[in-house]
């Protein structure tokens, strides 16, 4: 199965480092990401981040749900999160972060396939629908963060 490579960008008006404390807890992602059901630490690993394992479950636009382990394989702080996911999805994440214009500016990187079988039987068909399902579970992350950052500074 050839993986599928997704690149999402967002810009928040909203300070890097409040960004970043946010989605550096990828463990508490429930409480923001309607996209996700539930996320637990597998393994802290090192002080910064680097080897933490986190188990999560996703839900989809469409009628189907992945669970996989992210491992944080590189951290650093205010610019880059990566990492690989194994499971249901298998593959690399990278989180990168920067600030232009007194915004801060968000991309994501994913390149997995699924190890579902019948996704991977059906994928010539379906492969438009799983992009299009990919971008409005991102879509999902860019308003409910930007609604956790708008809770995050109301007084």
């Amino acid at each position: 199965m050839k993986p599928y490579q997704f690149t999402t960008l967002w810009t928040l008006d909203f300070p890097l480092p409040q960004v970043w404390e946010i989605i550096k807890a990828g463990e508490r992602y429930p409480q923001w990401w309607r996209a996700v059901v539930k996320s637990e630490i597998l393994e802290q690993g090192k002080p910064g981040g680097e080897g933490k394992i986190i188990r999560s479950l996703w839900k989809t636009a469409l009628p189907y749900t992945f669970t996989f382990d992210f491992k944080t394989t590189k951290v650093v702080d205010y610019q880059l999160l990566e990492g690989e996911a194994i499971g249901e999805l298998e593959g690399l994440g990278r989180w990168t972060f920067r600030e232009a214009d007194g915004k801060t500016i968000v991309q994501y990187e994913w390149q997995v396939q699924t190890n579902k079988a019948w996704m991977n039987a059906f994928a010539f068909l379906l492969k438009p629908l799983f992009q299009w399902n990919h971008k409005v579970v991102m879509q999902w992350g860019y308003e409910d963060l930007t609604a956790e950052l708008q809770n995050r500074v109301k007084f």
